[in-house]
């Protein structure tokens, strides 16, 4: 028997940080820590993202022998088009927690922003779940973005006054020297503000802190000079202290960061700057944790 959209599809969930709206699967709830629905009992979800970036260059990501190099297996691949914006639909499967989850990626843009709408579902569920979740997927339409603010998110931060809001990703906030993205330069002081994205199970806060430091993106010969424990509005985490180079230019680099835990989610802020400017912008890091 054919089943109509209407049967699996609710309405239309606008979604202002991704700047999409999205039809709401039936048995899926509107989640809070990321534009999206999740489904708990299924492990199934659908996240929004949008970032800062050509969409041109995002496109490349996401061709066979890169995704099989990640471990990924493409299914299929379409080229769609989202309100006149070009786009591709992909469909493919990637293994993770010790079992293969499958995916409806739709990715569109232009050559400054990037939309990514993503459906994930267990392998085992693909006959419940494919068709319903690709219709959501595909129902994706445009809505005017809210300018960069911190509203939708579970804390605020102390106004800078050397740093300008920026907003590179969803759910992420960015502070850089002149509001934009990327910087012109990897000395220019960054900093951003994100918390995780849906439920996350940390046994040792501390390893996990780390462990998060040392992947910090776009670093090399990262060093931990120091991690000590730190309270702020009654959640506890901890606060590091690191050097490293970057990954292009070799250039050095302070890194400060603060992971907050709370319950099953946590909040991360971290700070980068060439080292020349650790003694302008890491108490401005400081002061805005």
């Amino acid at each position: 028997m054919l089943t109509r959209d209407k049967d699996v599809l609710g309405d239309y969930v606008s979604f202002p940080a991704s700047g999409v709206k999205i039809r709401q699967p039936v048995g899926f709830e509107k989640e809070d820590s990321f534009d999206g629905f999740g489904n708990a009992e299924t492990q199934s979800s659908i996240m929004a993202l949008s970032m800062a970036g050509p969409y041109l260059k995002v496109n490349t990501i996401f061709t066979q022998d890169l995704m099989k190099a990640r471990g990924w297996t493409l299914r299929s691949r379409q080229n769609v088009k989202v309100n006149d914006l070009p786009g591709i639909l992909i469909h493919f499967e990637q293994p993770a927690q010790g079992q293969i989850f499958l995916k409806w990626s739709l990715i569109f843009g232009d050559d400054r922003k990037t939309t990514m709408v993503t459906a994930t579902f267990p392998k085992s569920r693909e006959k419940e779940m494919s068709a319903r979740l690709k219709s959501a997927v595909q129902s994706t339409s445009q809505i005017d973005r809210t300018a960069p603010s911190a509203v939708g998110l579970p804390f605020t931060l102390v106004t800078s006054n050397k740093l300008k809001l920026t907003q590179i990703v969803s759910k992420m906030l960015a502070y850089t020297k002149d509001g934009v993205i990327p910087s012109q330069s990897p000395k220019d002081p960054l900093f951003i503000a994100v918390p995780s994205l849906g439920k996350v199970v940390v046994l040792d806060k501390l390893q996990y802190a780390e462990r998060l430091l040392q992947q910090t993106n776009h670093t090399k010969k990262l060093i931990v000079k120091s991690t000590k424990a730190i309270a702020i509005d009654g959640l506890n985490g901890y606060e590091s202290l690191a050097e490293a180079e970057d990954t292009k230019s070799g250039t050095p680099l302070i890194i400060y960061q603060v992971i907050l835990f709370n319950q099953n989610s946590y909040i991360r802020m971290l700070g980068l700057a060439g080292t020349e400017f650790r003694d302008e912008y890491l108490p401005e890091f400081k002061a805005m944790a």
